[in-house]
């Protein structure tokens, strides 16, 4: 009897079992077209814009799941039979108050789902989820955004090249977009100088000189003048180091055959290896030593900060900086003075522990 009355239990409370669900839909004033892709609903206890996230270093409850075909006004049902999902699925969320927002990602090429100039987001709405009750929670992707204008100066121009080789390989417009630093002496027009391409680390981009009026800290080296090119590198995987690859296409190609020819010509460039330099911090250290080796013939020289190794096993600083320090053993996982494991990534703060 007490047997029979457990499996009772269970089949009732299997029959209960709460559903935590998400129903987003988009309005024909955010975009009158059928989509076709993947839709993110991000959560949050601590970011009013979750779409902003996840945050690397403590991630919070995150879905997402593909849907063909949907017009406006159709819902999109996300829960647990067809998301994937971090931590665990929608009805696994721990109860609490929470910021939620949903994107519709359209693919049209930038780098973070929730920043994606042409995405389709939903504004933050801060509510109660529990687990324990059956719900569904709808989402409005009524807002746009947009993409930041660039603010040219007398000295700094941006460049957006649609290029045909990534435009044939992703199968739509793309753009390559880089921002170029003049120094005074170019405005003469009777000279050609050198030009010094820089390449952004993850997460940088060609906005970083949007606005800049006093190029001449940056386009002066040893007292010459030269133009400065910061490039942008994002692409729809992250990086895209400026490497042709299977993944992200003919980017490295793209770049020595098509984005700076143009920029060499329309500014008046000296136009030769010899003038021509590649610099980069970070991933973008990585994609300087890349271009160098992978492009002789059209660099003449390259410097690079703070490389990225180009393997996923661990590194020692010590290593690089003071050859005469026994290097650390190659393993699987690091640990720091305390013993504790650090992980590949770390906050700037822990860097160097």
């Amino acid at each position: 009897m007490k047997a029979k009355f457990l499996v009772l239990c269970c089949l009732i409370s299997g029959a209960v079992q709460a559903d935590v669900r998400f129903s987003v839909k988009y309005p024909a004033t955010s975009y009158a077209g059928a989509f076709s892709g993947r839709v993110v609903v991000y959560l949050s206890k601590r970011t009013a814009e979750p779409r902003f996230g996840p945050n690397w270093f403590a991630p919070e409850p995150i879905f997402s799941a593909k849907f063909m075909n949907v017009h406006p006004g159709e819902a999109m049902i996300l829960g647990d039979s067809n998301t994937v999902a971090f931590p665990g699925k929608p009805s696994s969320v721990p109860a609490g108050e929470y910021h939620v927002q949903a994107v519709i990602d359209r693919n049209l090429g930038g780098r973070a789902i929730g920043g994606s100039p042409g995405n389709l987001f939903s504004k933050s709405v801060t509510l109660v989820i529990d687990p324990g009750l059956n719900k569904t929670i709808e989402l409005d992707c009524t807002e746009v955004v947009v993409e930041q204008a660039f603010k040219d100066t007398d000295l700094v121009k941006e460049v957006r090249f649609q290029s045909p080789l990534l435009t044939k390989w992703y199968g739509r417009p793309t753009l390559m977009k880089a921002a170029v630093a003049l120094p005074e002496e170019w405005k003469g027009g009777s000279r050609k100088l050198p030009v010094l391409y820089v390449v952004p680390g993850f997460g940088g981009t060609h906005e970083d000189f949007s606005g800049m009026s006093d190029t001449a800290r940056i386009t002066h080296k040893e007292g010459e003048p030269l133009i400065v090119v910061l490039l942008n590198p994002d692409c729809p995987t992250g990086h895209c180091a400026f490497a042709d690859s299977a993944n992200n296409g003919p980017w490295g190609t793209a770049l020595t055959t098509e984005l700076i020819p143009f920029i060499e010509t329309k500014y008046s460039a000296m136009n030769q290896p010899a003038a021509r330099f590649v610099n980069g911090h970070s991933s973008g250290g990585w994609s300087s030593l890349w271009l160098q080796v992978r492009y002789p013939k059209v660099f003449g020289g390259w410097l690079v900060h703070l490389a990225r190794p180009r393997g996923l096993h661990p590194i020692s600083t010590r290593r690089h900086l003071c050859p005469e320090v026994q290097p650390f053993p190659r393993r699987r996982t690091q640990t720091n003075s305390s013993g504790q494991v650090r992980g590949k990534a770390r906050p700037v703060h822990q860097a160097f522990q």
